[in-house]
């Protein structure tokens, strides 16, 4: 509201008191009675009360303004969390459907490794059972007496040494899988 519509609604509100002539008037106007005198000290009542309650109307327009620029700030602050909160709702949404997608490979991986692991223990199975009668040959040398380089003649193919008949041995005996 501006001075000038304050001015008017404060002199029509003590407008009655200052007029003389006491007939109500039917336009609802109460100042359309006033004489031009009437007018004047209506006026200056009206500027005079007003000059009173000026600076604490200034005060308050002055507090409205800030309170506006709070209230703005805050609005600003809340728009931005939810903001921000939406935003790690749907960070959280994808991370939770990685970890899904993840979880679903994992069993793929899981599944891959068993097998391989099935294969690797039946080839070792495989590779021992053919190092067996080798191993049980090593006895024949027992102890070690510096012989490793020498040929097993005890066999038809003399290239096997006994060192590698020895080898075999310890690698049975080991457990290695």
């Amino acid at each position: 509201m501006t001075d000038a519509d304050m001015i008017e609604a404060m002199a029509r509100a003590i407008g009655p008191s200052f007029i003389g002539n006491r007939m109500p008037d039917m336009s609802g106007d109460p100042l359309r009675k006033a004489t031009p005198y009437e007018r004047r000290r209506i006026d200056e009542a009206v500027t005079a009360a007003l000059a009173v309650v000026q600076p604490e109307l200034d005060r308050l327009r002055a507090e409205n303004v800030e309170l506006s620029h709070r209230e703005k700030v805050r609005s600003e602050a809340i728009n931005r969390a939810l903001t921000c909160q939406r935003e790690l709702a749907e960070e959280a949404r994808s991370v939770a459907d990685l970890a899904n997608k993840l979880f679903d490979q994992r069993e793929e991986y899981l599944s891959g490794l068993t097998a391989r692991n099935a294969e690797l223990s039946a080839e070792n199975a495989r590779l021992r059972s053919a190092l067996e009668p080798f191993a049980s040959r090593a006895g024949r040398y027992d102890p070690v007496d510096n012989d490793d380089g020498e040929p097993d003649w005890s066999t038809a193919a003399p290239s096997i040494r006994i060192g590698d008949l020895r080898r075999a041995r310890s690698e049975l005996e080991s457990g290695h899988e």
